[in-house]
């Protein structure tokens, strides 16, 4: 008999929009399984499954069993958490539609950075840097207390 999973944390790439987008997704859905999310370059993701290749950004899933999933099958194992894809997650687990359900994610994972610029979707990585930009402009401006205005650029929201 297979342990119970009891918690699962997903590990995605947050350079890529798509795939930060998809995180934001997974956390607002109701959940069968405690289900967390982690950027896979972020320090607890490093510092908690230091023993994972760190240079991969595939995505993974790994439960509290022990159980690691990659690609394909992690997308499948996010899914069979959720309360509203479980069903969906079990048929797709199986053949004939796992081979199929592999295929799919591997197809839209092959094109994410294409999706995320034709959508717009940032990565976690490009806020910061546009954070730490706007912050560097502050103290450029004599702003060391954070309560200063910043001028934005022409055709740019501030």
């Amino acid at each position: 008999m297979r342990p119970r999973i009891e918690a699962m944390w997903v590990l995605y790439d947050d350079t890529c929009g798509f795939c930060c987008r998809c995180a934001e997704w997974l956390r607002a859905q109701d959940k069968l399984v405690p289900l967390m999310c982690l950027p896979r370059s972020g320090e607890v993701a490093r510092r908690v499954f230091a023993n994972l290749p760190q240079g991969d950004d595939e995505l993974v899933v790994i439960d509290s069993s022990g159980g690691v999933y990659r690609g394909g099958d992690a997308f499948v194992m996010s899914l069979w958490a959720l309360e509203a894809f479980r069903p969906w997650a079990a048929k797709a687990g199986r053949e004939p539609l796992r081979s199929r359900a592999r295929a799919l994610f591997h197809w839209i994972s092959s094109r994410r950075k294409d999706v995320s610029a034709a959508f717009r979707f940032e990565a976690e990585t490009q806020v910061a840097r546009e954070v730490d930009r706007a912050r560097g402009e502050q103290a450029a401006a004599g702003c060391h207390d954070g309560r200063c205005e910043v001028v934005s650029q022409p055709g740019r929201a501030s």
